[in-house]
This record gives structure tokens, sequence and C-alpha cells, in this order.
């Protein structure tokens, strides 16, 4: 039971990152019952669990109340303010802050919480890569089972979610950081197997948001291409599979289900415009100058919509002309989304200046169907110039963050994942205001948080060095000889030390007090699944808690060299020199240190014997070693 509650207040945050895209198969499966509200109420019950326990983990609590000050005051005045002038469902205008607002509370809260663990910061990179992959096989299994949602009537491919525009901004928010991430590694399986989920997703998908995000993925994947360090035969293989692939979905894209959908669109919205035309100037008598029409034939005109109809009896003739005689032609008389903006217009233009403030209630809106497609001027009718200014200063704020690392560091326009991070953050903002689907659903919302949480720590949180961590990884204890043990008790005294040894075996060894030594036994287990599992425990133990690892042998060394994190610095040791393979497995690691006192052999790879990493004095010491790594 202990072991489970340590894991769970270990991966809590990798859990809850998991069961997302679940949930959305759980809302889907559930559509037709009574109890479609438990998606919500489950990512409702999560935001509750997060700023508890982040409050709770907090070191800061001052800090982390005034942080969240801003949002509390705006939420308390917004409903006060809808009180004041008269509620219509309370739950509905609370339920839909909550739906809204969730994004900048989860940032806030879960920045507080990784300033104390910024080691998990992995969890989100990894959860990101698990959700895609999650989602690709959910879209397979309802292909097999025929138990598939179209993205629109007749066209795309959305699988087991039943909001088809949600779900193509959340394949948008995901796919350029899962195409780096899972690609990390660096080997062609891996990057074949990307672009066969990506194009799935993005290609038959049918929105204009997926297709836009495919091209650009694809454009990202030529550039992520030439930046690994690779043989050229590899990269040039790549870069040219990769392009190769852009120009076959350019050229196909007459026969995707976007395009199609979108000529049929295109031509329905010509019928109805030719039938406006038609019957107007059959009523008027005469072919329609729009710009030359007098107040009472612009309203003619509008009363031949049900769309503006409908407006007109809500609100009278004055009010929807004064609002429409600028825009009148015949494509508006059948444009929705511009029947809402009038609607929201309306209702702000008639309320008070608090209410202008500080937003009108959602149900004013919400209970005619009315609800906007576009996210940020939803957010700014709904609430009022104070709540669009503090969500709008919570974005731009992540935005100056990169946009200062762009400015101080101008080199990172060429690391891929500053590349993946702006690009994504672009698309989200650009596809939100366009799609209507993205930063008032929770769940799509968290994407944009996550995001943000990257953004944090990879360009603004400075961790204090003197709690760096050292990592020794073997899966034989007899590599822990006497030369290994005098390191790594000599680097104990100014950076925390961890060895973890994968060994059924024990031993004493001399190591420093202040040094944690973990066994890990797989007693009992089948030959073959221990090896699995040790090699899943070994991954873990690279990409965890740490600042630096060091591989005692080849096993760890090879897969250090695979899965290692770039922010970390990754450490081999080895007795002897290297053949010409060995340098290759090694191509990502970050400095080799030969057990020996001098190498006759000149590397490509940064190689050090450790008699001249050997010094007497302790502060020359580590002034070797941190020049070095």
């Amino acid at each position: 039971m202990k072991k489970m509650f340590d894991i769970l207040k270990n991966y809590w945050l990798l859990l809850i990152i998991l069961l997302q895209p679940i949930l959305d198969i759980v809302a889907f499966f559930t559509f037709d019952s009574n109890i479609t509200i438990i998606s919500f109420a489950a990512r409702t019950l999560m935001l509750i669990f997060i700023v508890v326990y982040t409050l709770y983990e907090s070191t800061n609590k001052k800090k982390y109340f005034i942080n969240l000050l801003p949002i509390g005051i705006f939420v308390l005045l917004h409903l006060l303010n809808s009180y004041r002038v008269g509620f219509i469902s309370a739950f509905s205008d609370l339920r839909y802050i909550i739906m809204v607002f969730q994004m900048p509370v989860i940032t806030i809260c879960l920045i507080d919480y990784l300033k104390k663990y910024p080691q998990k910061v992995v969890q989100i990179k990894l959860g990101l890569v698990v959700n895609l992959i999650t989602i690709f096989i959910s879209v397979i299994l309802s292909v097999i089972t025929k138990s598939y949602l179209t993205t629109y009537s007749d066209y795309g491919l959305t699988g087991w979610f039943a909001s088809a525009n949600t779900q193509s901004m959340i394949l948008v928010a995901i796919s350029p950081l899962f195409m780096y991430y899972f690609n990390k590694s660096k080997g062609m399986i891996n990057f074949i197997l990307s672009y066969i989920i990506i194009i799935f997703l993005l290609f038959f998908n049918g929105t204009k948001a997926c297709f836009a995000a495919l091209l650009v993925v694809l454009v990202f994947m030529i550039f992520n291409s030439l930046n690994e360090k690779k043989e050229i035969k590899i990269k040039i293989g790549k870069v040219l599979i990769s392009i190769g692939i852009l120009i076959l979905v350019i050229l196909n894209y007459g026969s995707s289900t976007t395009f199609k959908r979108n000529q049929n669109v295109s031509g329905t919205t010509e019928e109805n415009e030719k039938i406006v035309l038609d019957e107007l100037e059959k009523e008027i008598g005469e072919k329609i100058n729009f710009s030359a029409l007098s107040k009472e034939d612009v309203i003619k005109v509008l009363k031949t919509s049900y769309y503006y109809k409908e407006l007109i009896d809500i609100f009278g003739e004055d009010k929807v002309y004064e609002q429409l005689k600028e825009q009148l032609s015949y494509s508006m008389l059948s444009n929705n989304r511009l029947r809402k903006k009038t609607y929201a217009r309306i209702i702000s233009h008639d309320s008070d200046v608090l209410t202008k403030i500080v937003g009108f209630e959602y149900t004013q809106i919400g209970q005619y169907g009315m609800d906007l497609e576009n996210d940020l001027t939803a957010l700014f009718y709904y609430y009022g110039y104070l709540g669009f200014l503090i969500y709008i200063l919570f974005i731009l704020y992540f935005v100056f963050i990169l946009a200062k690392t762009f400015w101080k560091k101008k080199k990172f326009i060429f690391h891929p994942e500053f590349v993946a991070i702006c690009i994504t953050f672009a698309l989200i903002l650009f596809g939100s205001e366009y799609t209507g689907a993205f930063l008032r659903k929770t769940n799509a919302n968290i994407y944009l948080s996550l995001l943000m949480i990257i953004i944090y720590f990879n360009y603004q949180f400075k961790k204090d060095s003197s709690l760096k961590i050292i990592k020794v990884i073997t899966s034989k204890v007899d590599t822990l000889n006497e030369p290994v043990l005098e390191l790594i008790n000599r680097l104990s005294e100014n950076y925390q030390i961890n060895v973890i040894v994968f060994d059924e075996n024990e031993k004493s060894l001399q190591l420093n007090d202040n040094i944690f030594l973990k066994y890990v036994k797989l007693n009992n287990i089948l030959k073959h699944l221990r090896k699995f599992i040790i090699k899943i425990l070994m991954i873990k133990e690279i990409i965890s808690d740490n600042d630096f690892v060091i591989s005692m042998d080849r096993e760890v060394s090879q897969l250090l060299n695979k899965f290692g994190c770039d922010e970390k610095k990754k450490i081999v040791l080895e007795n002897n020199e290297l053949t010409e393979i060995e340098e290759k497995i090694y191509n990502n690691i970050n400095l080799v240190i030969l057990m020996k006192e001098k190498s006759e052999q000149n590397y490509n790879l940064n190689v050090i014997c450790y008699n001249d990493l050997k010094v007497q004095k302790k502060q020359k010491f580590y002034n070797i070693w941190e020049n070095i790594v």
C-alpha cells in the first residue's frame, strides 16, 4: 500500500495528463446517457485537487495566493455583478467560468509546485507523447469497430471524440511537440512511426486547422532533421523523406477530406446566396446595390434571413440595423458567426459601465444557442475589459519569455525544441480564434497550460546550482571499483549523489555517508521478463530527478545515449580505449571518462582520462569538472 502511495505521490501529474484523452473517450460513450457530466465533473475534481495539493506543497503560500489573487477578485466581481443585474442561472455561469479560467489557474499552481520538483517537468513532455499515441490507437480502434464519428456530416475522421473542432485543436496543440520529443532518440524506427501517426491523424481529420498544422509539422521535421547530430547519410535520408512527404501531401490536397468539405461548403454557400439574391430582387423589383439601400430596405433585406429576423424579433429593428448597416452583403445573410457576434455586441452595448468592465452572464447568450465561435472575441464580451485584460496579459507573459529568450540568445532559433514550442503557441492562438474550440474547453486548454509550464521551466526558471544532482547507474556492482568510488566520493562534496545498482548481488562499498545507494532487485521473475522490466526501470532513472547521469557499463550507456535528455549532462565511464563503433554508440554523450592514466588515441567525442581530472586541490577539481561537462 505504501509503495502504491509513493507511486501516486511521485507520478500524480503524469496520471492527470494521461487521463485527458481517456476522459474524452468516456464522454463519447456516455454522450446519449444521463451521465454525460462525468467528464466535466472529473476535470473539476482534478482542478480542485491541483489547487489544494499544490497549496499544501507550496513553500511560499503568500506568493501562491498573490499569483491567484487577480483571477479570484475578477471572478468574484463578475459573479456579484451578475447577481446585481439578475442571475438567470448562477450554476451555468460558474460552470463556464471554470471552463475558461482553468487554464491560468492550473498553470499558476503547477509552476509553483514544479519549482520545488523541477525534475517532474519531464512528466509533462512524456504525457504529451503518450496522449497523442492514445488518441491514435483510439481512432484506429474506432475505424476497426466502425464506431467512429466523422468530423463533419460526410467528411473527416474524428474517432471516439464527441467534439470534432475541439479534438482537431487538441491534435494541433500536441503534434509539433510530439514530433520533437518522440524523435529525440533519433532512431529511424521512431522517425517513420511518428510520421505514420501524425499523417493519419492530421490528414484525415478534415479540418483546415489540422491540415495547416500538418504542413507546419512537415516543414518543422525538415528543420529538425537538419539539426540532428547524426551521420550525414541518415540526416540527408530523413530530410529527403520529409520533403517527399510534404510534396505528396500538397499534391494530394485535392483528394483530402479538408478540400472536399470546403468545396461542398463553398458550393452550398453560393447556391444559398443565389437563392437569396433571386428572392430579394424579385421582392424589391430591381438589382440590389447594398450601399445605396435605405434603412427600410436594409431591414427588409435582413428580414429575408432567418438568422437576422430572429435578432430583430429579440432586439428590435433599430439595434440590429445599427450593428449591421455597414456589413450588408449576400454572404453575411447566412453567416452564423456574424449573427452570434452581433447578438453579443448588442447585449454589451445595452449593458451599464460596470457590466462592460466585468462582463455579462454567459447564460444571457448561452440559453439561445448564441455562444460565440471565436475564443478571444468571446472572452472579450463575456468577461469585459477587466477579464479580457487579465487573460491576455497572462498569455502575453509567456510570449514575452519566448521573445526575451530569443533576444538574449538568438541561436535558439536553431534549436528544434524552441522552434516547436513557438510554432505550437502560434498555432494554438490563431486556431483558437478561428475555431473557437480551445480556450473555453477544459479538455483542450489544459494543453496550453502544459505548454506554458514547459516554456517557463525551459527558458525562465533558474534552479539553484547547489541542488544539482548526479545519478550514477550501473547494472553490475563490480564496476564500482576503487577509482570509480574515489571519483564519486569526491563529487559528493559539491553534489547530491544517487547511486542506483541493478544487480542481484550486493557488496560493501566505501561511499561517503551523504551518498544515497539503492539496489534494484527483481528476484523470482522470468529471465526475459526481468531483463525487459530492468530496462524500463533504467530508462525511468535516466529521465527522472537528476542534472547529471553517469553510466558505469555498456548496457546503461546505450540507454543513456538514446533516452538521455539534452538538458542533462550525460557521462560514461569506460575502462578501455574506445573503438570506432563505440564512438558512434556514444554520439549523444557529453563526456567519456577513461579510467586510466592516459589515452593513446584522438577522439571526435569529448574524452578525458581520469588522471587528467584527478587533481589534489578540491576547488581546481570542481573547476575542471564544470568546464568539461
